[in-house]
């Protein structure tokens, strides 16, 4: 099975398939760009925004920026419904961020981090979150902007991997 920033083109169809999923596992239909998904999968082969391009980022940094790109973007115009997220659908571009999380959690599920040394641990656990630290994130991600929030929303995703997998940390820092 492809994974994740092999190929623009795995990227697209992932991206697709994945919304696709995450519909049809809440019965829903959705309104999805195509041209917007091209477009999120472009930018972030082509002017990824930190050095080194995609290919020396780090797997938090590419699913980063996946995630910002996907929020500004908005490619589904599909807003959920209150009788399935309650609160959640009264935050304006509610159903991109919570894509975008859905997705971004299936790309670092069992994702490989390869320390400054060399050696690689796994994320073995799935991300989970609290219901109010998810409505938190979905309040706080609704209007992201790649470029100025990217290297914040990196940090969110590896802080949030590494509680639900703490062998795969680096060490912390004693001050």
């Amino acid at each position: 099975m492809p994974r994740f920033f092999e190929s623009e083109q795995d990227d697209y169809k992932l991206t697709l398939s994945t919304i696709d999923g995450f519909a049809e596992g809440l019965g829903i239909r959705l309104g999805v760009d195509d041209i917007k998904i091209s477009s999120i999968i472009r930018l972030m082969w082509q002017e990824f925004p930190a050095r080194g391009g995609l290919t020396q980022a780090s797997t938090f940094k590419k699913a980063a920026c996946f995630f910002c790109y996907f929020i500004a973007e908005r490619p589904v115009q599909t807003t959920f419904s209150e009788s399935q997220f309650g609160d959640l659908v009264a935050i304006p571009n509610h159903q991109n961020v919570m894509i975008a999380y859905n997705i971004v959690s299936n790309m670092l599920d069992g994702a490989t981090i390869v320390s400054d040394d060399g050696s690689v641990k796994y994320l073995d656990k799935p991300l989970r979150l609290s219901k109010h630290s998810y409505c938190d994130l979905v309040f706080a991600c609704r209007n992201l902007v790649p470029h100025s929030d990217f290297h914040t929303v990196a940090l969110l995703f590896e802080q949030i991997s590494y509680r639900n997998n703490p062998d795969a940390s680096y060490p912390v820092l004693e001050f």
